[in-house]
């Protein structure tokens, strides 16, 4: 049961890459093309009010590099927040957290193959969008390159190297040749060559910029809550005068298509779980008709129906796969790769390939099931209108990273409206031929890779990879779909149940129903969100109220039965029953509560608390699903020694809680203990006293139909006669000065963390200072750490209020690097932190973070999410709801005096766990 938001966003991706002359384009932008050939799309959207979004792409990456600047495309990108003409040094980061943007959360910058983008999000306040708007055209063609700046830049770039020197990485480099067979792209990739990262000279740096930052490569993306044609005029303005100072061809982003059977394997030592893929190529072809958008529609349908094939695999016993799918993706700008894909345990590499390769070739041979195609058909068109009625939910974020994509692939945004009419009529006139045709149309490309990820110690014969993908001879039946489905699980008989008693809250406009079995419904209508509901429901217990001997069962109890459907139809079985709702729900069992969080549209309410209606009173054990979990389970648990992280987070975890057997990591001993009975026991024990649940309920529903389907369903759900609490057994982490250090990893590099902790009272006025700390922290240490000191790509400084079972804040600083470096950054990381403790911080700190808050606070008020937060911690915790009237004025308050108190507060030394990952050279 996907969110629909998800499902037509993947079908916006597909299909909506059209010609111009054949198809609608969206009436509200504004597009352009200045004589020097920088285009512009601008769109006005008012989500959030005041705020805008700016992309800017650079149509040149490390494709663009010659051989002595490979890497350079990625330092360039780094270089443009060093200074530039109106901005020197980084004063571009220091004006924008100045008026309240966040570095690396609203300002941004990537670079891939093909293409360089930088992202802002700002507030729309005095003259931001001016200077904003100069930023991008400083980018665009005054980027200032010193040489002092750019050997502070080299060294982010290489500890950026070697943070992202991991498993995939590593993969990926043995996979590339065979991927991007004959290309440029084997040569080629972001991060580079480090030797000429550390040695290249500043002209050449400069000569990649004069090259290849030409306007003709760039378009400009501007959505927000603004005046368009006053954008256009900016645009004008500050992007006309760069002209195109070289005439340097890109470099081709085609990979050839290999008419052929091709095997690849690459192996590492930390693979914990193996895995295959088949690769068909086709040609990439844009949509430009309606048959193209047929086209891709049956595309989408393929894919689901083949996946939804896999899943019903899966739940059969003791699969080899623990997972099987197919996707489709573009692939470099003329190629489409649809992913036959199987994830498995063990040393499996032929039985998993036989496995998938039946399950691909039965289809094939059979086709799909009718009543399942019937059922896509429906659950699309139902999403694709719901997608119409959310229109005015979409935030300008998302407008712009879409428009910036459609710009890189050449797409055009099709009419919104328009194409949702035309996507109803298309569904209507798909028969399953075309679906089945589709599929042995792609199971007869010739040009075709399967790639294996393995441990070292797997040999794999190429030659009977080969073999078996070209045995089609096969006697495997899929089983046909003849169980009626029913339209929804709930017995027809059920009677609504009273409400006993109902409250308004003037103040904040919110009512809570008590039903005639004790369940507490809060309700607050809330429109934000056009065509959206949201729910949180909670209750104390959770598994710390069994004994150690009940922890396995009850720690799984959840990942068994959620799994094992509902009344006497399997999970896969229930999500096509509900495919045509928009519903989503998550059910939890936490160390100390049960909850519920889930979603639905205005129509589909009644099917949300349906859900969790059945869930709780319908539910059923599937041997399978116990079957295959436990088994894939304890073969993770045989294989995690193999990755160093894991490795050193279990043992971390022993030794912070002295081995206690209730935070030890799931063992063999653990899976050993799993058993039907006292799972059911379990599961059924923490969802029989829903009367002990409150259910918060924000959105675009009235009051009417809350309390029409909550006394339906809510009402009769199981209660019993008790008061329940979660149990805390006196049992805490370790406490005073600490280290844990370990040499377990294969890289050259070590991770760092330093975590400190205090038991204190819990108060909202405490939080807010401890957040803001946090910030200033976090902005000190990257200016010193990253941009003065390049010691690390970033620091990451996280900070935490823990409320039950007792009140502790924790203040935890992080971050990798050289491991001959890590002594020395430690002590700057431990100097900053007795600053602020001895010396008030600068105002300018503190004023950026509250501005930060501020940009955002009133638009966030008005969110389903901030009421669901803070109608939770009132019926949870107790707090007072005027809380709300008092945030500004906290935040407000914050000056360098509270920062100094919460550092020397909350960062006592005298309790502090540090913590050490190196690399196993260390032990030598």
């Amino acid at each position: 049961m996907k969110s629909y938001i998800n499902i037509i966003f993947c079908l916006f991706f597909c299909f909506s890459i059209l010609n111009a002359t054949a198809l609608k384009v969206e009436p509200s932008l504004i597009q352009g093309q200045l004589e020097n050939g920088l285009k512009y799309t601008i769109k006005e959207n008012s989500k959030p009010e005041k705020k805008a979004s700016i992309r800017l792409l650079v149509e040149a990456g490390s494709l663009e590099e010659d051989d002595d600047q490979k890497g350079i495309a990625h330092l360039v990108e780094h270089m443009a927040f060093n200074g530039t003409e109106h901005f020197k040094g980084n004063d571009i980061i220091k004006f924008l957290e100045s008026i309240g943007v966040g570095f690396g959360s609203h300002l941004n910058a990537s670079t891939t193959t093909t293409r360089t983008l930088y992202t802002l999000e700002i507030p729309l306040k005095n003259d931001n969008l001016e200077k904003a708007m100069l930023i991008f055209s400083d980018w665009a063609g005054r980027i200032d390159f010193t040489e002092k700046e750019l050997d502070k830049e080299r060294g982010v770039v290489l500890e950026e190297a070697r943070y992202r020197n991991n498993l995939r990485y590593r993969i990926y480099q043995q996979l590339k040749h065979e991927m991007y067979a004959n290309s440029k792209y084997i040569q080629r990739d972001p991060i580079g060559d480090l030797d000429i990262v550390k040695n290249i000279k500043i002209d050449r740096v400069k000569a990649f910029y004069d090259d290849w930052y030409r306007p003709e490569f760039m378009h400009l993306v501007v959505v927000g809550d603004f005046d368009s044609k006053n954008i256009e005029k900016m645009i004008k303005e500050k992007f006309s005068d760069f002209k195109n100072n070289s005439k340097r061809k890109q470099a081709t982003r085609d990979v050839e298509k290999i008419d052929k059977t091709r095997v690849t394997i690459a192996k590492d030592k930390e693979v914990i779980s193996p895995s295959l893929n088949i690769y068909y190529y086709d040609d990439y072809k844009k949509v430009e008709t309606e048959e193209d958008l047929k086209d891709s529609l049956v595309r989408t349908i393929m894919i689901k129906l083949f996946n939804q094939k896999a899943s019903e695999q899966m739940l059969k016993k003791n699969p080899i796969a623990t997972r099987i799918g197919l996707n489709s993706r573009r692939f470099a700008t003329n190629l489409r790769t649809y992913s036959f894909s199987s994830s498995y345990s063990g040393i499996n590499e032929i039985p998993a390939l036989k496995e998938i390769t039946k399950l691909m070739y039965t289809i094939e041979k059979l086709g799909f099931d009718k009543k399942d195609f019937q059922r896509v058909i429906k659950e699309l068109k139902k999403q694709n209108n719901d997608s119409l009625k959310s229109l005015k939910n979409k935030m300008s974020k998302r407008y712009a990273d879409q428009l910036a994509s459609y710009a890189l692939n050449k797409e055009l945004f099709i009419d919104e409206k328009y194409e949702v009419e035309l996507v109803n009529k298309l569904l209507d006139e798909l028969t399953l031929s075309d679906i089945n045709k589709k599929y042995k149309n792609i199971l007869a490309l010739k040009s075709r890779l399967a790639m294996y990820i393995v441990s070292p110690n797997v040999e794999v014969s190429k030659r009977r990879v080969k073999s078996i993908l070209n045995n089609k001879d096969i006697d495997l039946k899929v089983a046909k779909d003849t169980k009626e489905l029913p339209s929804k699980l709930s017995p027809d008989n059920l009677k609504p149940m009273k409400i006993v008693k109902e409250t308004y809250d003037k103040k904040y406009d919110y009512y809570e129903f008590t039903l005639e079995n004790g369940i507490k419904v809060v309700y607050k209508f809330n429109d934000y969100l056009k065509n959206s509901v949201s729910l949180n429901a909670f209750s104390k217990g959770g598994f710390s109220v069994y004994d150690t001997k009940d922890l396995p069962n009850a720690k799984f109890a959840l990942k068994v039965i959620g799994r094992s459907g509902l009344d006497k139809y399997n999970f896969i079985e229930v999500n096509k029953i509900y495919a045509d709702k928009s519903v989503r729900i998550r059910p939890l069992i936490s160390r100390y509560g049960e909850a519920f969080s889930g979603s639905s549209t205005k129509k589909d309410f009644e099917y949300l608390l349906e859900h969790i209606y059945t869930f709780v009173t319908m539910y059923r054990f599937d041997d399978n699903v116990f079957s295959n979990l436990k088994n894939i389970t304890l073969a993770n648990i045989k294989r995690e020694d193999r990755n160093p992280n894991r490795k050193f987070s279990n043992e971390l975890a022993i030794y912070k809680y002295k081995g206690n057997e209730r935070y030890k990591p799931t063992d063999e001993e653990d899976i050993k203990k799993l058993n039907k009975e006292d799972i059911k026991r379990i599961f059924a024990d923490r969802f029989s006293d829903m009367n002990n649940f409150t259910f918060i309920i924000v959105g675009d529903i009235s009051k009417d139909e809350v309390k029409k389907f909550s006394s339906l369903y809510l009402g009769n759900l199981p209660i019993k006669k008790r008061d329940e609490n979660y149990k805390f057994r006196g049992i805490k982490p370790v406490s005073g000065e600490h280290e844990f250090i370990r040499n377990y990893s294969n890289e050259n590099i070590s991770s760092i963390a330093l975590s400190y902790s205090k038991e204190l009272p819990y108060s909202t006025s405490e939080a807010i200072y401890l957040s803001a700390f946090k910030d200033v922290l976090r902005t000190k240490l990257r200016e010193l750490i990253r941009e003065d000191k390049s010691g690390a790509y970033s620091v990451g400084v996280r900070t935490s209020f823990q409320r039950e079972p007792y009140s502790k804040a924790t203040v935890s600083i992080s971050f990798t690097c050289d491991p001959n470096r890590k002594d020395e950054l430690v002590k700057y990381i431990k100097q900053v932190i007795s600053n602020i403790q001895k010396n008030e911080v600068e105002q300018k700190y503190i004023d950026s973070f509250v501005k930060k808050i501020m940009n955002s606070f009133d638009e966030n008020r008005k969110t389903p999410k901030f009421w669901l937060n803070q109608l939770k911690s009132h019926y949870y915790y107790g707090d007072d709801l005027n809380k709300i009237e008092k945030y500004k004025d906290i935040y407000n308050s914050i000056n360098p005096k509270v920062i100094k108190d919460i550092a020397n507060k909350y960062l006592d030394t005298k309790d502090i766990f540090y913590i050490e990952l190196n690399p196993k050279t260390m032990d030598e």
